[in-house]
C-alpha cells in the first residue's frame, strides 16, 4: 500500500498541479538537493493523475522537462565556474580534456540517457560543466534527454492509471522497474564500449 510519504506527495501534486511538478523536478535535478527529492515519484504520480483527468499529460511533460533542464543548468554552471577553480581539477586538466574529446566525438549519445540511472543526474551535469564540453551541444542533448526522461516516467504513470483496477503503488513499482532496466542497459553498453576500446588498444 502507499505509505504516508507517498500519500503526501500525491496530495501536494493534486493540490498544486504543475507548480508542484516544476518545483519538485527542478530541485530533484539540482546537485546535492536532489538526493532527498523524489523526482521519479513526482513524475509517476503526475502521469497517474493525468490518467484520472486531474492534470493534463502534455502540460505536465512540458513543465517537467523545463524544470529538469533548468535544474541541470544550475549544476552545469556550478561545475563550469566552480569546480574548475579546485586544485584537483586544474591538476587533471589534460585528462579532463581527453574525456571531453571522447564525449564530444563517439559517446555523445550517452548524454541523452544520463537522467535515468539513480543519482547520476545529480552529478553528471556538474561533471560535464567541469569538463567544459560545448555548451550548445550540451543544451540540445540535455533538453532531449530531459524530454525522454519525463515522458518515460509520466508515461508509465499515465499508462498504468488508464488500466482498470490498477493502483498507484503498482504504477510506482513499474516506474522503479523502468529505471532499473534502463540503468542495466546503459551499464552494459558502457562496459562493452570500454572493453572494445581496451581490446583495440592492446591487440
Amino acid at each position: 500500500m502507499i505509505d504516508d510519504y507517498i500519500a503526501a506527495i500525491v496530495a501536494i501534486v493534486r493540490e498544486y498541479g504543475v507548480a508542484a511538478i516544476f518545483v519538485g523536478l527542478i530541485l530533484e535535478s539540482t546537485i546535492v538537493v536532489g538526493i532527498v527529492v523524489p523526482g521519479i515519484v513526482v513524475m509517476v504520480v503526475a502521469g497517474f493523475l493525468s490518467a484520472q483527468g486531474v492534470l493534463d499529460l502534455r502540460t505536465s511533460i512540458i513543465v517537467g522537462t523545463l524544470a529538469v533542464v533548468l535544474g541541470d543548468q544550475f549544476s552545469f554552471l556550478l561545475g563550469r565556474w566552480g569546480v574548475l577553480r579546485w586544485k584537483w581539477a586544474t591538476k587533471y586538466a589534460p585528462q579532463m580534456a581527453a574525456v571531453r574529446k571522447k564525449l564530444e566525438s563517439s559517446v555523445w549519445w550517452t548524454l541523452l540517457l544520463f537522467h535515468f540511472p539513480v543519482y547520476s543526474r545529480l552529478f553528471v551535469p556538474a561533471m560535464l560543466g567541469a569538463l567544459r564540453i560545448d555548451v550548445r551541444r550540451w543544451l540540445l542533448l540535455d533538453t532531449i534527454g530531459a524530454l525522454l526522461f519525463t515522458s518515460a516516467f509520466m508515461g508509465v504513470g499515465y499508462a498504468t492509471g488508464r488500466a482498470a483496477g490498477v493502483t498507484l503503488d503498482v504504477a510506482l513499482d513499474a516506474g522503479a522497474d523502468v529505471q532499473v532496466v534502463v540503468t542495466i542497459v546503459i551499464t552494459l553498453v558502457l562496459v562493452a564500449l570500454i572493453a572494445r576500446a581496451w581490446w583495440r588498444k592492446n591487440r
